[in-house]
């Protein structure tokens, strides 16, 4: 596919080299110097190097230059950004429930009369509310992360919370949102707890 191509503007944006974008696509030098000059090229090295770009391989070109292979793989990377983001939601909802189950139970401390065994488990409680976040964001880096790669190969390295058609606001109530339930919420009943232990 001989193309005129934005990959140098997109490489030295991120200002790499072309030996770094070599390396991080695991291709030769000589190879991304083909590709910037738009010589013949394969599919799956434009498609590596759309990853490390972290873009769709559609962007890697002019639109008015985007032939129908590039399109049907476009559009098959489009299909796996929408299944990744279907499975990340699924994890999303775990850590939620995660959340709620944790707060249940730390509501529930409130019912404990004998003030020894409400100490007892208020530690209890804030170490295993600690160490569950800390095991769910494992789990989330390294095995969710690893298989979703493994499943959705086209959408490695590519953000696939990033929407053309969010609006910044909501972005940024998204964004509110994450941080009351992910760290507001937790961190209150976690100083509830902790002021109750001193």
């Amino acid at each position: 596919m001989k193309e005129n191509n934005n990959i140098a503007q997109l490489r030295k944006a991120k200002g790499w080299t072309q030996e770094r974008l070599a390396e991080e696509a695991k291709l030769s030098v000589r190879t991304i110097q083909r590709i910037e000059k738009g010589e013949e090229s394969s599919l799956e090295s434009m498609g590596l190097v759309a990853n490390v770009l972290g873009v769709p391989i559609s962007d890697l070109f002019n639109q008015n230059n985007v032939d129908n292979i590039i399109k049907d793989y476009s559009e098959e990377q489009i299909e796996q950004i929408n299944e990744r983001r279907a499975k990340k939601k699924l994890f999303l909802l775990v850590i939620i429930l995660y959340n709620f189950f944790m707060l249940y139970v730390g509501a529930q401390l409130e019912h404990i009369k004998d003030e020894k065994y409400a100490l007892i488990f208020s530690i209890l409680w804030v170490v295993l509310f600690i160490c569950g976040w800390i095991l769910l964001m494992y789990i989330r880096e390294s095995y969710w992360k690893k298989k979703l790669d493994k499943l959705y190969p086209l959408t490695k390295n590519i953000d696939i919370n990033k929407k053309a058609d969010k609006k910044p606001e909501y972005k940024y109530v998204e964004i509110a949102s994450q941080i009351c339930w992910r760290i507001v919420v937790p961190l209150l009943f976690i100083l509830k707890y902790v002021l109750r232990i001193i």
